[in-house]
């Protein structure tokens, strides 16, 4: 059931063919509400993944999604501004995959290396010096990447 609610979510995040987050100015936007919320500018969220159980998983498929624990579950790689709203969302692979086994099947990976999404860049400052890449916070399992802060 978890699964079909975030699909169902998921799609009101949608503006036409193209996600609000491919915009430079909803990246503004959404690192304007980070500045406000904590203080910090040029954040355009936490990026983590997990693993959440498929209750309802259909059969022919209880094997491909069976997890470490022994029940079906997807792993969600996700990212949300302060507001809640997906930035980023990755999920439904098979098997009992890592963080880093997601974030190589990644959108937001591939977009980082084809450089696609440096397009949303834009200037900002900390601490009176200038940056031009936004960031996500991760955790230490992520590779070191000009758009990942740990």
């Amino acid at each position: 059931m978890m699964g079909l609610i975030a699909r169902q979510d998921l799609k009101l995040s949608h503006k036409g063919n193209f996600w609000l987050a491919n915009e430079k100015n909803y990246a503004q936007n959404v690192t304007k509400l980070h500045k406000n919320q904590h203080g910090v500018n040029g954040m355009a969220g936490c990026l983590d993944c997990m693993h959440v159980q498929w209750e309802i998983c259909p059969y022919p498929l209880y094997g491909q999604h069976l997890g470490k624990n022994g029940v079906p579950s997807l792993v969600i790689e996700a990212s949300c501004h302060c507001n809640l709203f997906f930035w980023h969302h990755e999920f439904g692979h098979a098997r009992a995959l890592n963080d880093l086994n997601i974030w190589d099947r990644s959108h937001l990976h591939l977009s980082f290396l084809d450089g696609t999404f440096p397009k949303m860049d834009f200037n900002f400052e900390i601490d009176r010096k200038q940056f031009t890449k936004l960031f996500f916070l991760v955790d230490g399992i992520y590779l070191k990447l000009s758009h990942l802060r740990r």
